[in-house]
Parts: C-alpha cells; structure tokens; sequence
C-alpha cells in the first residue's frame, strides 16, 4: 500500500493506493480520505494518472463531503443553504442562500409541513395522470427508502425527501404510484414509470449519488441540534 497527501478545494485529503488481484480499479471516498485500488501488477504510475484523471469529481465530492458534515449548512429542495441563528426573530427567512432562524425545531417544523404539501399535491396531480387510487399516505423518516407502496395500497414516503431536487421528489411519487398497478419491478412496470418520468433513468442515477452524498444521518442530527 502507498500513501500520498493531495490538497483539493484548500483541503488537504489522503490518498491509499492498494493493489488488489481484482482487475477492476475502485475509488471509495470517506471523508477527507480516498482508497484507490488498482490491479496487482499495474504500476503506480496508472494511480496518479486516475487521479489526474479524476480531478474534477475529486473536486465536487471533497466540496460535497464538507457541506454534509458541516452543521451550519443543509439541503433544502436540491439548494444549499446556510443555517444562521438570530435569537431576535420569532420565525424562519429565507433569504438568498441563508435560512435565518431563532430555533433549529423552527426549520424542522418547516421543512416538515412543506414536503407534506409537496407530496399531496403531487400525488393528487399523478394519481390521475396514471388513473390509480390510493389508500393512506405517512411521511416519515425512513432509514433505507424513499417511498414504500404496500399491497394494501397505503403508500409511505421518507420526510427527507425535503433534501432533493422537484424532479426527484416527483419521480418517486411516480414510481411507488405505478407499484399500485404492478407491484414488481417488471418490464411493465418501468415501461409505466417512463410514460410518466421520461428522465427517469437519469434521475434514478442522480438520487443514488445524492444518497451517497447527503448524509441522512447527519441531516438529522442537524436539525435535532440546538
């Protein structure tokens, strides 16, 4: 195993190159450290070529890395915001890329009522776009889904759904809808779901890297902190 120090976007990150008798070369990033592993025979000189290579998405994970474990910055509708308290108001703003606040239960009471309405005017909108009908509708926090369609037609949706982006947030409304007409993951069943989310392979792709990215955990931790 090698070790090498590199500085991206002012910080500094530590880099361990492994050779594995895999073929496959692997990037893993966690925290302000990245595991790169590379066939057992190849030099070290195809590592510092990925890494050149990788610039850039080195770039945007460390940056995204540092917003998620930063306490005074969260995700709201796929936007980035800055969190600053201000004891001398009685309620939240949102002013530019700030979120001023006297409370942090201020915020999660917010988010929490507009991700419910966002849920239950989408649902309204595609459930007769697919002409289906549902049953109850909870919005929780989910440790491992963003929405569940039961067979009994009750749907659940994760309230963190506030992180992501309108086309996220509507195309897993769309694809736990169409779950009430095929309860699989057929061919059927996406052929539905792209009649409804033409994109939806890209955003399928995009919530599995803002999933990795955003660290639910530590969203929750956040806004539990005072």
């Amino acid at each position: 195993m090698k070790e090498m120090k590199i500085t991206i976007n002012n910080i500094e990150v530590l880099i361990k190159i492994y050779k594995r008798s895999k073929k496959n070369i692997i990037l893993k990033l966690r925290g302000n450290i990245l595991e790169l592993s590379i066939p057992k025979k190849s030099p070290y000189k195809l590592a510092e070529n990925i890494l050149k290579n990788k610039e850039e998405w080195l770039k945007e994970r460390i940056l995204k890395e540092k917003v998620t474990s930063n306490k005074n910055e969260i995700y709201f509708l796929g936007k980035r915001y800055f969190l600053e308290k201000n004891e001398n108001i009685k309620d939240i703003y949102f002013e530019k890329d700030k979120i001023i606040f006297e409370e942090k239960l201020q915020i999660k009471t917010c988010f929490l009522e507009k991700i419910k309405n966002i849920i239950n005017d989408k649902l309204e909108i595609f459930s007769k776009k697919i002409e289906v009908k549902y049953e109850k509708v909870r919005i929780k926090y989910m440790k491992s889904a963003w929405g569940i369609c039961y067979s009994n037609k009750n749907l659940s949706f994760n309230s963190l759904l506030f992180t992501m982006p309108m086309e996220i947030i509507e195309y897993v409304i769309i694809h736990e809808l169409c779950h009430l007409k095929h309860l699989n993951h057929s061919k059927e069943f996406w052929a539905l779901v792209e009649e409804h989310c033409p994109n939806y392979k890209e955003t399928r792709i995009r919530l599995k890297e803002l999933s990795r990215q955003l660290d639910m955990v530590n969203i929750i931790r956040i806004l539990d902190d005072n």
